[in-house]
């Protein structure tokens, strides 16, 4: 039985990884979609695309705090709070490819070491096996 339950958690954890790195992946598309904007002057689509990108980390956000003994998710919600920020203040100023483009690569290596992270434990469980 307790091999079934290990399985069973082992699922859910990949689906969950998957799922936020299927969302970050998607985020980081929005993010460029703005930064092709800027290049247009396309101030509408801009504002729209960094707006809807907002609203995803956003909804990440509420989603850690529903664990707010949890450490990392601590650590999540408040990185996907100061990205979101950033996001706002880059819609109030204008075009500011330098400081999207900062933003970007955050969430890329956000992105980056969670891979790591599941790979990393993929490898732990081979082991115990």
């Amino acid at each position: 039985m307790n091999a079934i339950n290990k399985y069973k958690n082992a699922q859910t954890f990949t689906s969950a990884v998957d799922q936020l790195l299927f969302v970050l992946d998607e985020v980081i598309k929005l993010l460029y979609q703005a930064k092709i904007a800027m290049e247009k002057n396309d101030y509408e689509k801009k504002f729209k695309t960094l707006e809807t990108a907002a609203d995803v980390l956003y909804a990440l956000r509420v989603g850690c705090n529903a664990e707010k003994d949890n450490k990392l998710l601590k650590l999540m919600s408040d990185f996907y709070g100061s990205i979101t920020v950033a996001i706002h203040e880059i819609n109030q100023q204008g075009n500011n490819i330098v400081e999207l483009k900062k933003i970007t690569d955050t969430v890329k290596s956000v992105k980056e070491m969670i891979i790591s992270n599941k790979e990393q434990t993929k490898v732990a469980a081979e082991e115990q096996k």
